[in-house]
């Protein structure tokens, strides 16, 4: 009796000990899901930033890239939101040297045919394709840097007052943000004839923040960019150098508002009242931001980088 009641007592420590594992393992188990969910997340984040890589690499998506880029807007955009800002300044460093390091003379030395007098014959239609790579190159990574983040450029700017590695691609990134979003955001897609809804309006406003915010930096004067690696389309080495005309701030604050005064002659479409009354706050916010803007921006007014 005294060996049943033991192994009884034995039994139940076991099964106690058992049942206690049991629950410590329960409860890690919500530890364990939040790293499998992490880890899933991270590997759709990856594959996202694949696929838009290929995209925005992807010379068929090079056809048409001025006035505006179309093709090349919305992988370039999601992209720069998928990107850790270590992934963007490494890609965008690689793509850049590209741009910036080969030359179509080193890959196709008897690319263009002279005559006597030196005049141009021919050129082969290789080096053409190959320097026009080059300029779609060129305006992808410009897309990318203007659609990164507020968060990431916040983290860049940190890194160059630090005096961080990197910080040249840093400004170059910076440069490449001011210039697309000046000439392609607002210059064009948001050009006051284009701001006809209120959500127009508002989006224009938001990329000149951006703007702002880098007119802002104590070393504008130091934010620029120079290329020279073009021989056969040699305007692109003009209109891709280029540094930051701060005086583009008050111009389009003062574009933004002639589009808005324009639109609230035009008025707003609505179903419904509460959708009348969202916009009529809307448009109060959008007019205090403008006036705003107009006020802050006057000091930008005539000066020059």
């Amino acid at each position: 009796m005294k060996n049943i009641l033991i192994l009884i007592l034995i039994s139940m420590f076991v099964f106690s000990c058992e049942l206690t594992d049991a629950i410590k393992s329960v409860n890690k188990m919500p530890d364990k899901m939040d790293t499998l969910g992490d880890n899933t997340a991270e590997m759709e984040r990856l594959t996202v930033v694949g696929k838009m890589k290929d995209e925005v690499e992807n010379e068929k998506n090079y056809d048409v890239l001025a006035p505006i880029p179309y093709k090349l807007i919305a992988p370039s955009k999601k992209l720069a939101e998928n990107f850790t800002l270590d992934e963007a300044i490494g890609w965008i460093y690689t793509r850049q040297a590209y741009v910036e390091g080969a030359n179509v003379l080193d890959r196709y030395p008897d690319a263009i045919m002279y005559d006597e007098n030196g005049n141009v014959l021919r050129i082969a239609p290789e080096a053409i394709a190959f320097e026009e790579n080059k300029i779609g190159t060129a305006s992808a990574i410009s897309a990318v840097s203007a659609f990164l983040p507020d968060a990431l450029i916040n983290q860049m700017v940190e890194r160059i007052y630090n005096g961080e590695k990197d910080s040249k691609t840093m400004i170059h990134i910076l440069a490449m943000r001011y210039n697309f979003i000046s000439q392609v955001m607002l210059k064009e897609k948001y050009a006051k004839s284009n701001l006809t809804v209120i959500g127009e309006v508002e989006e224009a406003i938001q990329y000149l923040y951006k703007l702002e915010s880098i007119a802002n930096l104590h070393f504008v004067n130091s934010i620029n960019m120079r290329t020279t690696s073009f021989v056969i389309f040699q305007n692109a080495n003009e209109n891709l150098t280029y540094g930051v005309d701060v005086s583009e701030v008050h111009k389009y604050w003062l574009q933004i508002a002639d589009g808005f005064e324009r639109y609230l002659k035009v008025g707003a479409f609505a179903n419904s009242d509460a959708q009348k009354q969202s916009q009529v706050v809307r448009i109060q916010n959008a007019k205090v931001m403008i006036d705003q803007g107009l006020a802050r921006s006057q000091k930008y007014n005539k000066l020059k980088p």
